[in-house]
């Protein structure tokens, strides 16, 4: 391994201009909550020249929140890089809350971007099935002037994460204003 540790500010990070993850507002809720209440837990991933990789939604929550300072770590991929959290026991409420926000939050926060997918597919000659991405997209319906019902607010309320998520793009996707709600046990 090559390089030392250095210490950067978050704005030298470069977001990447065809991520394949157009994140879900409820997902990046989660995320902004979770490094709130919880801190920072996962590294980033960039390249060489400081693009992202992986974390692009990390960067973006972590630097909206004021966390302006990064430590960046040389790597060849040979290593695993682990992030150690100091003040943390997982045999905590705030451990065993982190490691379901960790996982939550990853899970609520992926959705796929299918232009940025195919481009990927078509300009690099990646193959996404290979990874687990489906490339069998449901079109949209078309939609007609009179078929739009923007005017339209829809409270969508749901303990299951997935499901809301699921249902939030689904109703955004034929026009619907939608407004994610916990249900109110959970406040």
């Amino acid at each position: 391994m090559k390089g030392k540790v250095t210490e950067a500010k978050i704005s030298t990070l470069i977001a990447d201009d065809l991520n394949a993850n157009k994140h879900s507002e409820y997902g990046m809720q989660l995320l902004e909550k979770s490094i709130s209440e919880l801190g920072l837990g996962r590294s980033v991933l960039v390249d060489r020249n400081l693009r992202i990789i992986g974390g692009n939604a990390v960067v973006e929550t972590a630097g909206h929140l004021g966390l302006h300072d990064v430590i960046i770590i040389p790597s060849d991929g040979k290593k695993l890089i682990v992030v150690k959290r100091e003040d943390i026991d997982l045999n905590t409420k705030q451990g065993r809350e982190l490691a379901l926000a960790d996982n939550g939050t990853a899970r609520a926060n992926l959705v796929w971007d299918e232009d940025a997918i195919m481009a990927i597919q078509e300009q690099w000659e990646v193959k996404p099935e290979e990874w687990g991405v489906s490339t069998e997209f449901t079109p949209s319906p078309p939609k007609g002037p009179a078929e739009s019902p923007a005017s339209t607010l829809l409270v969508v309320e749901s303990d299951d994460p997935d499901r809301l998520n699921d249902l939030f793009y689904e109703l955004k996707e034929r026009g619907f204003l939608v407004q994610l709600k916990q249900p109110k046990d959970h406040d």
